[in-house]
């Protein structure tokens, strides 16, 4: 968990057995992050097959928005020999990247999620509760959807208090199976946190 505003780094320690290794090409396919080499060929105190480690650095820059990070990864191209008898090969590798961001309003739980999966057709409820911990009371003025492949869902907000709220998101499982997701952003009058995007996902069998 990320304060909102706040700048985060952690570092990422990868093992291997070729000291020729090279990994290239490394960038973040999540603009709020950047990430950097670090060191390649120190020793791996644990040893065994692997006596190599290579360490990346991943930082979250203080501009990245409120809520959850997904589908993010580090991305690099590693160059080297899973053998000594075998030819150097070049091969993609990631590293996912994930958490979330939250200021003064909080999310319980961290997205819109269906635990078990839906059947097709059938209709469903998603909740999500929004406080904010300072307990000072806020109003939210919209909730819409912004990102979803699926036709018909409606998202609402209900006020439990001057403080907290239930977020929902009624609709129908589509025909066609499989996994749905999008976002819901509700809108505020918190400074700084006026718009609120909430990951929603389920699996339609």
């Amino acid at each position: 968990e990320v304060v909102l505003g706040q700048q985060l780094t952690r570092r990422v320690v990868l093992s291997y057995s070729d000291p020729e290794l090279r990994i290239t090409d490394l960038y973040s396919t999540n603009p709020h992050f950047s990430a950097k080499l670090i060191d390649v060929g120190a020793p791996n105190p644990v040893a065994g097959g692997l006596p190599y480690l290579a360490t990346l650095e991943v930082t979250l820059g203080s501009d990245a928005p409120w809520g959850l990070i997904h589908q993010s990864q580090v991305k690099f191209t590693g160059r080297g020999r899973a053998a000594e008898q075998f030819a150097p090969t070049i091969a993609p590798y990631s590293v996912m990247l994930s958490g979330h961001i939250f200021g003064d309003v909080r999310l319980d739980p961290i997205m819109l999620l269906s635990e078990t999966s839906i059947a097709r057709n059938q209709t469903f409820k998603l909740s999500a509760e929004l406080t904010r911990a300072s307990g000072a009371p806020f109003s939210v003025t919209d909730v819409r959807i912004t990102e979803t492949s699926v036709p018909g869902l409606t998202p609402s907000v209900v006020a439990n208090g001057p403080a907290a709220y239930t977020v929902y998101l009624d609709g129908a499982a589509p025909a066609s199976g499989g996994a749905v997701n999008g976002n819901v952003t509700v809108s505020t009058d918190i400074p700084g946190e006026e718009e609120l995007t909430i990951r929603f996902a389920m699996y339609v069998k």
